[in-house]
């Protein structure tokens, strides 16, 4: 039936635009067109050429099906003008026309085009899923197909698709999917169409809340749905469009950034809307559309209300939505907007839902929270014995120690079992995250930002007890930067340096005051205080001596080789920092952070390693950095590199951690150590032997570091430890591989 009215439409336009032709040569109007301008195109031609263009036009909506191609788009953004440029060629084809055979071959022609034209313009598209996940690791993620979803999810999946089948096509009601932020409502209304769809029983219509700023643009999204709808199926069809006066109306009344004047204007003649006149035709032409395509309901789902600022108004809409019989609104809720106030039986919910699904998935509420499972998940990774590190002869350690991969003549991780990537490190990084009421990433960042202010160069100074990582990083990128400067002034002295200036504050003091002018804040500088203090800790006598007695080249020398590690350790904390910024990312995004959660267990490595193989380094260096490079000689030799986050990470875990182990031991008297962990059934155990004592001297701990007395391990646990002794203590320098060292 629809389909005979599109062609007895299409029909009665080219019978118009034939009489049209018949009164323009009778009256000899429009003659310039019938000449042949351009040879090729001449009436004959055009005739196959029409064809030809049909033939391809036809082969290519037959392929593309219900697929969205850059052409429907462009059919549906301009198809009132594509519809008049076909008008006027058929106008000029019947102009031309010599004999009645050929205007009715182009009439064919032009019937069948224009209504595979208007078909596929006014096509309804079906909704396409992205299985291959290729997103960014800031960006949501569902999950689509009930097979893939959650035991919890896959409930409320049921739920809602048994309310929908349920229901006869006049019935009308909102449903409320009620659940904690990123608990997979998405992924249930996602399934819900991805599922529903293969079917036809049902038109869907998915709306992000995020999307739309004001409540009037989302009922025009849904005016728009409706009016391509109308169009498809011959709803109230006149003249190329068709009537949704009562959307329309509710969208105007709802916009708020119209005033009350400029929705009157706006209005043609009556400035007055019977909106119950209206709401009753809609509701008859949702019945004939429904009719129409032997559709059973129409869907409509209101996704990311959790996270728009006019939630509110958009429930209230539902009222108007659940007027109209055959219409399903699916809004998704947090809890808030499901509180009641003290003393009240019903909440402000209770008037516009009728039906709620409270979806209980496992909650992730806080970064505490998630670090519990990032735990969790821990336990369940594959654990390797008979790895150890090696600790010789390290007390106090410097600040520049952690810019250094750690070298056999440090720590290494022997490992006997070849196909391992165990870290024994990052296993006593986790024992000890166990014991703080922290977040994954805030842990993280107050392990490096102890560690550094635990090295020789800052340990006890008070000045430095309440920074942050980010005030520590740019007082290191000051210190490059005076380093640097004081390289270029000392390379070549001038007199003035030569003759007047005798340690190092002045000639701190005389640099600045040249720069102040370009740098403006003498600040950024930090003060020559800290400069002393950390960048030449314990050497400015040294330092003040050689300038004094006008040693420059020594100088240079010093200054170049901290020039250096200064420099390193700028490159590794602004690539550290930046790892630290994207996984606070990755944690706040739950979707995300729970997907790579899994990934981690299903690769049976655990969480820290794989979220910096997922990570991109050369992102994170600051165009700062860059500009020092390019700017200064002596840093172009060193260049920019992606260094390893996890041995950096490495240095320090064992710095914070270890050391304070190997600490207990009377350090002067005996240096050269073993840490190893035995894996027992109910509990590991740290196990940290001196080998100078002759195995006399040895340290049981739990994985936090809290001491185990001797007399309190089970036979079992002390002859496994026995055993293992001997795998630690017999693989004595053994130099590994570079790929097999920690980290």
């Amino acid at each position: 039936m629809i389909f005979i009215r599109k062609l007895i439409r299409c029909s009665l336009l080219i019978g118009f635009c034939y009489i049209f032709v018949c009164v323009c040569k009778s009256l000899s109007l429009l003659e310039i067109i019938n000449k042949d301008w351009i040879t090729w195109l001449e009436i004959e031609n055009m005739l196959f050429i029409y064809l030809g263009i049909l033939v391809v036009f036809y082969i290519f909506f037959i392929y593309t099906k219900s697929e969205l191609t850059e052409i429907h788009i462009l059919l549906k953004k301009h198809l009132l003008m594509i519809k008049f440029i076909l008008i006027c060629l058929m106008i000029i084809s019947f102009y031309k026309s010599y004999n009645t055979l050929l205007m009715i071959l182009f009439m064919i022609e032009f019937l069948v085009v224009y209504c595979l034209l208007d078909y596929e313009a006014n096509k309804q598209y079906t909704y396409n899923f992205n299985h291959q996940n290729k997103m960014s690791s800031f960006t949501e993620q569902t999950v689509i197909g009930r097979e893939k979803l959650t035991n919890s999810q896959r409930d409320s999946y049921d739920q809602l698709v048994a309310l929908i089948n349920d229901r006869k096509s006049t019935d009308s009601f909102n449903i409320g999917l009620i659940g904690d932020w990123g608990s997979g409502k998405t992924s249930i209304t996602d399934t819900l169409i991805y599922e529903l769809e293969k079917e036809n029983k049902y038109f869907f219509l998915k709306i992000s809340a995020l999307t739309f700023n004001e409540t009037g643009n989302i009922i025009e999204y849904v005016k728009n749905f409706f009016g391509n709808l109308f169009k498809r199926y011959e709803i109230d069809y006149y003249f190329g469009d068709s009537n949704v006066a009562f959307l329309g109306s509710l969208a105007m009344l709802n916009n708020s950034t119209k005033s009350m004047k400029e929705i009157v204007e706006s209005i043609k003649g009556n400035s007055f809307v019977d909106l119950e006149k209206e709401r009753i035709l809609f509701n008859d032409q949702v019945r004939r559309l429904l009719e129409a395509s032997k559709r059973k309901n129409i869907i409509l789902i209101i996704d990311d209300m959790d996270r728009t600022y006019h939630k509110e108004n958009i429930i209230k809409l539902l009222s108007e939505f659940s007027s109209i019989n055959g219409l399903i609104t699916i809004v998704s809720l947090n809890k808030e907007l499901n509180k009641k106030e003290e003393g009240q039986e019903y909440n402000e919910l209770d008037k516009y839902i009728h039906i709620i699904i409270h979806h209980k998935d496992r909650k992730i509420f806080s970064h505490q929270l998630l670090t519990q499972q990032i735990l969790e998940s821990y336990d369940r990774i594959t654990k390797k014995d008979n790895c150890f590190l090696s600790i010789n002869g390290y007390n106090q350690y410097s600040l520049y120690d952690l810019i250094h991969s750690f070298d056999s003549k440090v720590v290494i991780k022997p490992v006997i079992s070849e196909d391992t990537n165990y870290n024994m490190m990052l296993e006593i990084f986790y024992g000890n995250l166990k014991l703080n009421n922290l977040g994954f990433e805030e842990y993280i960042e107050n392990c490096v930002l102890e560690a550094i202010l635990n090295t020789k160069e800052f340990k006890g100074k008070k000045e430095f007890k309440n920074c942050s990582l980010d005030d520590l990083n740019l007082k290191f990128m000051s210190f490059l930067e005076i380093l640097l400067l004081l390289y270029e002034y000392i390379i070549s002295p001038n007199d003035y340096i030569k003759n007047n200036i005798s340690n190092l504050n002045e000639l701190y003091k005389y640099i600045t005051d040249i720069k102040v002018s370009i740098i403006i804040d003498r600040n950024y500088f930090g003060n020559m205080r800290e400069l002393k203090s950390i960048v030449f800790f314990n050497q400015q006598p040294t330092v003040d001596d050689l300038i004094k007695n006008h040693n420059y080249e020594e100088l240079a020398k010093i200054v170049n080789s901290k020039i250096k590690s200064m420099y390193f350790l700028v490159l590794n904390m602004t690539q550290l920092m930046g790892f630290i910024d994207y996984l606070d990312n990755v944690i706040t995004n739950y979707r995300t952070s729970k997907r790579l959660l899994g990934e981690a267990e299903l690769l049976d490595i655990n969480f820290l390693e794989h979220i910096i193989d997922k990570w991109k380094m050369s992102n994170c260096i600051n165009d700062k950095l860059k500009e020092l490079v390019s700017k200064y000689t002596e840093l172009k030799p060193l260049q920019i590199y992606e260094s390893s986050v996890i041995k950096f990470l490495d240095s320090i875990f064992v710095h914070k951690f270890i050391f304070q182990f190997k600490n207990r031991f009377q350090i002067k008297k005996y240096g050269d150590c073993r840490v190893f962990i035995y894996h027992g059934d109910k509990r590991h155990i740290i196990i940290l032997e001196n080998k100078n004592s002759n195995g006399t001297e040895k340290i049981f701990m739990d994985i936090t570091g809290r001491i185990i007395e001797y007399k309190n391990l089970i036979s079992k646990e002390k002859e496994e430890i026995r055993k293992k002794e001997e795998i630690v203590w017999s693989v004595m320098n053994v130099k590994l591989p570079i790929e097999k060292q920690l980290g």
